[in-house]
Formats: C-alpha cells, sequence, structure tokens
C-alpha cells in the first residue's frame, strides 16, 4: 500500500520520507524509481513514479516488487548484472550512464540514467532518475546514417574526380602527341624559308599550333584547379625580372596586330615568394586578352610596382571594353563576353585560370573601365611566404 502523502511504500526505510516530498517525486518531468538493493539478488523495485510507468508501459502495482533486469532486455542482463553487482559493492554508488529498458509490450527504451545509492538502516537503497533519450538516440541513429551516406556519396565523387583526371590527362597526351610534330616543324620553318608566303604559312601554322597548345594546357588546369589538385612551384623571384621576361615574349606578338606597346615596370621590385612560370602566365594571359580586344594599332600599357607591401600588376587598354553586367562573369570558367563575340575566341578558360592562380598566390584580380574607352585589369600579389593560401 503507497502511503498517499509521500508516494512511499510504508515498508520502505523510514529514512527516505524526509529528502522526498510528493511534488518532487510524482511531478518530476523524468522517471523516477526507488530500489531495494537488499531484496533478492538483484534488487527490487520499491516506488517509481508516474513517468516512468508511462516510459514503460507497466502500471505502478505492475512495477513494484519487480526486480531491473526484469526490465532489461535478454541480451544485455550481463551488462545490467555486472551494474547492479558494482552498485552493491559501492564500487558505483553514484553514477551517470546510458542504459536501455525493456517496456511492457517489447519495445527498447534508451535512457540516460543518474543513480545514487545510499546505505539506510542496514539497507542499500538506490535512487534512479530515468530520462528518455529515445529522440536523441533516433536523432544519433539519423546522423550517423547521413555521415554514412555522406562518406559514400564522397568517395563516388572521389572516384568520379579521379576518372575525370585521368581521362582529362590522357586526352591531353593524345592531343599534344598529335600537333607537337607540327608545332616544333613550324616553328623550323619560320626560321629557314625564305619566300614571302611561305613564310606567312608557317608563321600561321605556328601561330594555331601554339594557341591550340595553350588552350590545352589552360583546359588541364582548370580540371586540376576545379578538383584542387594544381599546386605551385614557390621560390624566391625578381619580379622585374619575370615582368620583363613576358615584354619581351609579347611584344613579337604586337607585331601582328600593330598594336603600341609600352611598359612601366619599377626596376628595383623586392623579391617576391611566388611560381615564376604562373606569374607568366598570367600576365601574358592579361596582355593576349587585351590585345585580341583592341583594333590594330591600339594602345596597351603594362605596369609593374610595388606599394604597402604588395606587388602591383595593370594591364590597361583602349579597346571595347567589358559591360558592366559582364564584370562578375568575366572571370567564370567558359563565360565569354557578348559584347565581342566575333574577337572572344578560345574557350572563356584564360581569365578564369587567371584568378584561381593570383588567389593561390594570395592576391586578388579586378577589372575597371578605362577612360576613355577600354579596360584595366588590376591585380596584386602580397609580399608573404605563402604555400598555397
Amino acid at each position: 500500500m503507497v502511503n498517499k502523502q509521500i508516494g512511499i511504500n510504508r515498508d520502505s526505510p523510514k529514512e527516505l520520507l524526509y529528502p522526498y516530498s510528493i511534488n518532487f517525486f510524482h511531478f518530476i518531468n523524468d522517471g523516477l524509481a526507488i530500489i531495494d538493493l537488499s531484496k533478492g539478488p538483484f534488487g527490487q523495485f520499491i516506488e517509481v513514479n508516474d513517468v516512468f510507468c508511462s516510459m514503460l508501459g507497466y502500471t505502478h502495482d505492475e512495477l513494484i516488487g519487480l526486480s531491473p533486469i526484469d526490465i532489461t532486455p535478454e541480451d544485455l542482463y550481463h551488462n545490467a548484472r555486472q551494474f547492479i553487482d558494482r552498485q552493491k559493492s559501492g564500487t558505483d554508488r553514484k553514477i551517470i550512464r546510458e542504459i536501455t529498458l525493456l517496456s511492457k509490450n517489447g519495445r527498447r527504451v534508451p535512457t540516460e540514467l543518474s543513480s545514487h545509492v545510499v546505505k539506510l538502516n542496514g539497507r542499500l537503497i538506490g535512487f534512479g532518475i530515468h530520462h528518455d533519450i529515445t529522440k536523441r538516440k533516433k536523432f544519433e541513429q539519423d546522423l550517423i546514417l547521413s555521415y554514412e551516406k555522406e562518406l559514400k556519396l564522397r568517395q563516388e565523387l572521389q572516384n568520379q574526380i579521379h576518372q575525370r583526371i585521368e581521362f582529362a590527362r590522357g586526352l591531353v597526351h593524345e592531343i599534344k602527341t598529335s600537333f607537337t610534330p607540327i608545332l616544333c616543324n613550324s616553328k623550323v620553318l619560320t626560321k629557314i624559308v625564305t619566300d614571302e608566303t611561305a613564310i606567312l604559312l608557317t608563321q600561321n601554322i605556328f601561330r594555331a599550333a601554339s594557341n591550340l597548345n595553350n588552350r590545352v594546357d589552360e583546359h588541364f588546369d582548370l580540371i586540376r584547379s576545379e578538383v584542387g589538385i594544381l599546386n605551385l612551384e614557390y621560390d624566391w623571384i625578381n619580379p622585374s625580372s619575370v615582368l620583363n621576361e613576358v615584354v619581351s615574349e609579347f611584344k613579337s606578338r604586337t607585331l601582328l596586330n600593330k598594336n603600341l606597346f609600352r611598359t612601366y615596370i619599377s626596376p628595383d621590385l623586392p623579391p617576391l615568394w611566388a611560381d615564376a612560370d604562373r606569374i607568366r602566365q598570367i600576365v601574358l594571359n592579361l596582355l593576349d586578352n587585351a590585345s585580341k580586344f583592341t583594333a590594330e594599332g591600339a594602345e596597351i600599357i603594362m605596369r609593374g610596382y610595388c606599394r604597402e607591401s604588395k606587388l602591383y600588376i595593370h594591364v590597361e587598354d583602349n579597346g571595347t571594353g567589358i559591360p558592366h553586367s559582364e564584370k562578375e562573369k568575366i572571370f567564370q570558367s567558359y563565360y565569354r563576353s557578348k559584347a565581342n563575340p566575333t574577337k572572344a575566341g578560345g574557350l572563356g578558360l584564360g581569365l578564369a585560370l587567371c584568378k584561381y592562380l593570383i588567389e593561390l598566390h594570395g592576391g586578388t584580380i579586378k577589372i575597371e573601365d578605362n577612360k576613355p574607352s577600354g579596360s584595366i585589369f588590376k591585380l596584386f600579389i602580397p609580399y608573404t611566404k605563402h604555400e598555397n593560401l
């Protein structure tokens, strides 16, 4: 029979009554159970609250007198017995742990148990607060399943990336193998032929082969950048020397378009921690882009200077310029200007690759309008030693 005032069996030790009021015992939001560990090999429930009964689907009277083993899943008997033995021996008198109970209809109920064992009048009394963690366990299980699914998708993506890289590598090899003889032989012919018509034809062949070679390299670089495996070969370089090498190479190209090419490069630029080949590639790409979108005889200007611990490079032209609506898109892969579709050519990879390479160096690039017409590409690279920022 239950004492209605305090909710404790009359045969419970009297000392149990004072710490608990009926409000705490019956209105606590978690399941509360009191076990007399001195009864039987595994103890017996001597009082439980309504929440504990509801949690397991038993009535109050059905639970009183049962052993904790009676509401434990069979596969967890051994663990439960060990836990009770440790509590009785004093090893785990006060503990918080997760346990699984078995409801009346056979449903497994995961709970977080806060347990405390005290000795009263020679009897071991265990107080247990059971917090139902069914929802938390379901969330954890869903999280594990999501992680496993994400892991599987990531592996599939890695396999696809690997296949794409291998395909691109094989394709580049096949293409380069085919036109390398054309590139080499046409270059030799430009130096040995004397007939003006033959010179013009061999120059056209060499230029076309060079352009194709550059496009193939750009495409492969862009694929590697998209999957994060395009690395730079850093070293301390002399920016003035590198930029002047670019100037020498580009001057021959300006002759074809009869551009006026002017440069303003500081002769004593400080050493820069960078990939020299990629710096050449960036600047040549910007200069080629300027030449492509300027009329015959137009002016192209390149500037290189140091300010506030940054290397600044500007490429200016007085061509048709880039519409404001395209300024953000122009650095996207495969985007080609709609303002000059006949001159755009290529695959729309050059500026996207430039932006990526500049960002690998820790820098940025932007485009501004030139006055009265044309565009100015401005980039900077910090004078900071870094590895693939």
